[in-house]
């Protein structure tokens, strides 16, 4: 009598039924192989592939299926071959459905960006300025929406995502929750929900954390979204500067008003196709960064990025935003001693400098006055804007040589700019404290440092600021719900215009802070872990190589110290942000953008 070896079986019977139930136990062992393979006698595809996969992104490798078979076929009496004789499940419909659906919501993902960087800013509606905040809204709201639609369509058609553990992440899901529970527990109701001002409710909160997830899994900075931005700066610095040479491209303004007619016939000062200037300040602090930062790593034929950067920078100099000057100065600060590494980007940051400077100049020699009926513009390069004209051209001649300096000592020059700028910064505020000029922001600033701080400075903000932080003690966990602020606030500022005769009123609706307005709105909650989410997206290791994200976020964030936080510009902030948080975004320096050796923007996996 033959007995078989401990562990076989000869019976057909056993082996037939171990072949057939082996391919369903590991389903349930392995999920993410499933049953919905028809051939299990091929291997997984792919020279080097071993990743066996039904969807998106499986960890499961050919070493830890034999095992699990080898496994099995101990339990059932096949001993351990079975994990060398049996075939392996076929898997490749699965994955290359996967893979489609993937590439699918990258694609609709891709789409979605280069629309809001590019034509949602230059959006204005039918109305001009006079209804420009509702159709900037529905803009986004329309296009987020249907975005996300897209994305519902892959997940219902098996598209599987891995959610990695990100700290960012984490508390921006923690920033989300809280505001939920605030609108719920708000005591304005569906104002709440919808916003009771300019359509910041948890509507929009929803929206734009939503944007800050799928852009973070489905994309990364790519060519065509930096392009976007660019064309978008530039097309609206255009429409600025006309509007300060006197005209009203696209009939924004209404009645035949002008730019020069703020504070004479209505409250506020309107540019470019953002509308309200502090917004319009916001916008190019947030895409200025990012542009220049781009230029200076890469170079070559990303030079026509300081077309836009000179033009923005000039409306921003002529509007004289100082939360937008301030914003731009700190962003140059921290990206010198960063980005200054090598002699070629030694000499784009000189050229870079040159061309701010240059519009500097020209925005000091550009001058207007006007009555309320006749517009006077004028130009002169006496004194201090032939001055600046000089610097520039010195910056363009040392920026020739700087390219060829083979032996850069960078770490001895990056200690060297950090101390100088500590000692410029203190300098600066030493003159300011001392021999303050007689009016303006540095006025403001001096008598700050005095100790003097009234409630009219900074355009009243700091009676504003006042107002808001008395109504903490009420609500100060979570707030009176999102966007409510207008309805707690009773601020009402008057002025009247000799020019026109007219007496000028305004509501005030906001915080003009966007960290105030957070605390007022989602209590100490809420803004706690909003600055959580700030810190950790910064200060993690996993951030390298991403420094004009970096730059156009720490940009974005001081300039929200005097800042609005409209819809108007907050949902292109959330998509660079979650361009910063993707893990599919890797800068590679020294090497060229378009592919050819390793790419400026590359997918992971690919």
């Amino acid at each position: 009598m033959v007995t078989a070896p401990v562990g076989q079986s000869h019976d057909p019977c056993a082996r037939h039924f171990v072949s057939a139930i082996y391919p369903i136990l590991i389903s349930l062992i392995i999920p993410d192989i499933g049953l919905d393979c028809k051939d299990f006698s091929r291997r997984a595809a792919g020279a080097g592939e071993k990743r066996l996969v039904r969807g998106a992104g499986s960890g499961y490798t050919e070493k830890r299926m034999r095992t699990a078979l080898r496994m099995l076929g101990c339990l059932c009496g096949r001993g351990r071959k079975v994990g060398r004789n049996l075939p392996l499940p076929e898997t490749d419909g699965g994955h290359e459905q996967g893979k489609s659906l993937q590439t699918m919501a990258c694609r609709i993902t891709d789409i979605y960006i280069c629309v809001m960087l590019l034509v949602f800013p230059l959006f204005t509606g039918f109305q001009g300025y006079a209804n420009l905040t509702a159709s900037k809204y529905i803009f986004f709201t329309a296009a987020c929406i249907l975005w996300l639609a897209g994305l519902l369509f892959c997940f219902l058609r098996g598209l599987r995502v891995r959610f990695r553990r990100d700290p960012a992440l984490g508390c921006l899901v923690v920033f989300l929750t809280v505001n939920v529970l605030s609108a719920l527990l708000s005591p304005y109701g569906s104002a709440a929900f919808f916003g009771a001002a300019r359509g910041g409710g948890l509507l929009t909160a929803l929206l734009t954390l939503a944007t800050v997830m799928g852009v973070c899994l489905f994309s990364g900075l790519r060519k065509s979204h930096a392009v976007c931005l660019g064309v978008s700066v530039t097309l609206c610095s255009v429409t600025g500067i006309l509007q300060l040479l006197g005209g009203n491209p696209f009939g924004l303004f209404p009645g035949g008003l002008c730019y020069y007619d703020a504070y004479i016939r209505f409250n506020s000062e309107f540019l470019g196709t953002i509308g309200n200037a502090d917004l319009h300040a916001a916008f190019l602090s947030l895409a200025l960064p990012l542009l220049l930062g781009i230029y200076i790593e890469r170079g070559g034929r990303w030079a026509w990025f300081l077309l836009p950067v000179g033009l923005g920078t000039l409306t921003l100099f002529v509007s004289g935003v100082a939360g937008g000057l301030l914003a731009l100065l700190a962003a140059a600060a921290v990206a010198l001693p960063w980005l200054l590494t090598d002699g070629m980007r030694a000499r784009r940051i000189l050229i870079a400098g040159a061309v701010l400077t240059l519009s500097l100049t020209i925005a000091l020699a550009f001058g207007a006055e006007y009555d309320g009926t006749n517009l006077q513009l004028f130009f002169s390069l006496c004194g201090l804007p032939l001055g600046m004209l000089g610097l520039a051209s010195g910056l363009m001649l040392c920026a020739v040589p700087a390219g060829r300096i083979k032996r850069f000592p960078a770490g001895l020059i990056r200690r060297l700019l950090i101390v100088t700028e500590i000692l410029v910064l203190v300098l600066g505020l030493c003159i300011i404290y001392a021999a303050p000029p007689e009016s303006g922001t540095l006025w403001e600033l001096s008598r700050v440092l005095h100790g003097d701080i009234r409630d009219s400075f900074g355009s009243s903000r700091i009676r504003i600021w006042r107002e808001v932080l008395a109504l903490i003690s009420e609500r100060p966990l979570l707030g009176g719900g999102p966007d409510t602020l207008a309805l707690r606030l009773d601020i009402v500022f008057s002025r009247y215009a000799e020019a026109s005769g007219v007496t000028l009123t305004a509501f005030i609706d906001n915080a003009h802070n966007v960290y105030l307005g957070l605390l007022a709105d989602t209590g100490w909650l809420g803004l706690l872990s909003y600055l959580a989410a700030m810190a950790c997206s910064l200060f993690s290791r996993n951030r390298t190589g991403r420094a004009p994200l970096a730059l156009a976020l720490i940009s974005c964030w001081i300039q929200d110290l005097f800042g609005l936080g409209l819809p108007i510009t907050t949902p292109l902030m959330w998509i660079l942000w979650g361009l910063f948080l993707s893990e599919k975004t890797i800068f590679a320096p020294g090497r060229d953008w378009d592919g050819r050796q390793s790419a400026f923007v590359r997918r992971a996996g690919t």
